[in-house]
């Protein structure tokens, strides 16, 4: 996997129109960074629900809004629901026993709904489990240097266009990371696991023959995403972006995941502390030739996406004689050595 450190990041002048751009969602704070993400096609169990066709669904319904007061004869029901569709006793007579041999009414009560029947009539369909092959996110959890600190994670992501990267030996795909049956629900719910998803296929099962191993084979493609995070309330949201030209596709997050995924996703968002921007501040300093003692003067606070920052006067004085940019206000820092960093505006302003 590449080094973090070999990685292109935006410019300050590309943060703030970012940020700007993101204003209507009111972020509160801001990372960016890339994703080394690798987009599965699996085969998967999944529960669908499987359309009735409209006059045998017609008749279930009506055979519901009728059982509060349902006649107590085969002849009865017949022409009840007659009088109610003008189908025919004879089309609807035979429409109840193909409905009674597919399992949607019963043949203890006539005619009583079954569970795919009532399914049927609430929501239009049954209940049906398939074999499909659908497509799953991992991202990569590593090192700044590229060394895997841990087993991809499942993320929900919608596509994009993202260049595609070449896994190196610490970061090929193990098929074991595929098996998410076993998740507390509460995790599926807090990364957007598919809620119809049972289960995903295992390609090493050869005890099993149904589905087929050919079936079952797990396709890779890898992609290296460029991605702006912010922290709205209780929520992330992370927005996909180009490297060519630094455009920010704004307009919906292709990532949504509540706060608290923080604590199995640190590198996605992670809140840098004082004295990492300190030493942010002091860098940036060092590079235009601040004495080291005014540097040390500077007081630091943060909020949110704002670094505040109280200099001495010899300093403040020094940005206005070269006409510094941060003095307006509209400069943005990144601070961390990963994948993903935090990005600040600075505010500087004179100390009394």
């Amino acid at each position: 996997m590449i080094a973090a450190s070999s990685l292109a990041f935006p410019a300050s002048k590309t943060l703030a129109l970012w940020w700007r751009q993101l204003a209507p969602f009111q972020p509160e704070s801001l990372w960016v960074g890339h994703l080394f993400v690798h987009r599965i096609e699996a085969l998967a169990q999944v529960v669908c629900t499987v359309p009735v066709e409209p006059l045998p669904l017609l008749l279930l319904r009506t055979v519901a809004l009728n059982l509060a007061s349902a006649p107590k004869t085969e002849t009865g029901w017949l022409k009840r629901l007659d009088d109610r569709l003008h189908l025919g006793q004879a089309v609807i007579g035979r429409l109840i026993r193909d409905l009674q041999t597919e399992g949607f009414l019963s043949t203890a009560t006539l005619p009583g709904l079954t569970d795919p029947g009532r399914s049927a009539v609430d929501k239009g369909g049954y209940p049906e489990q398939q074999w499909q092959r659908r497509e799953f996110a991992f991202v990569e959890r590593s090192r700044p240097d590229g060394q895997r600190l841990a087993p991809p994670h499942f993320l929900a992501l919608a596509p994009s266009a993202a260049p595609a990267w070449q896994p190196d030996a610490h970061s090929s795909f193990d098929v074991a990371v595929l098996q998410l049956d076993a998740k507390p629900e509460a995790w599926k719910e807090r990364f957007g696991f598919p809620a119809d998803v049972l289960r995903i296929a295992d390609p090493a099962d050869d005890a099993g023959l149904d589905p087929p191993a050919w079936q079952r084979v797990v396709v890779d493609r890898p992609e290296r995403l460029l991605l702006a995070v912010i922290a709205v309330g209780q929520q992330l949201l992370g927005f996909a972006a180009r490297q060519e030209g630094w455009e920010l596709q704004h307009a919906r997050p292709i990532i949504t995941l509540p706060l608290s995924a923080r604590q199995d996703l640190p590198e996605l968002a992670e809140p840098i502390d004082l004295a990492g921007w300190t030493k942010v501040w002091r860098t940036w300093c060092q590079g235009r030739q601040i004495p080291a003692a005014e540097i040390e003067e500077c007081q630091l606070t943060q909020a949110g996406q704002r670094l505040n920052i109280q200099a001495p006067s010899g300093l403040v004085s020094r940005l206005e004689a070269a006409k510094n940019d941060i003095l307006k206000g509209d400069t943005w820092l990144l601070a961390g050595a990963g994948y993903v960093r935090q990005a600040v505006q600075v505010q500087v302003g004179q100390a009394f």
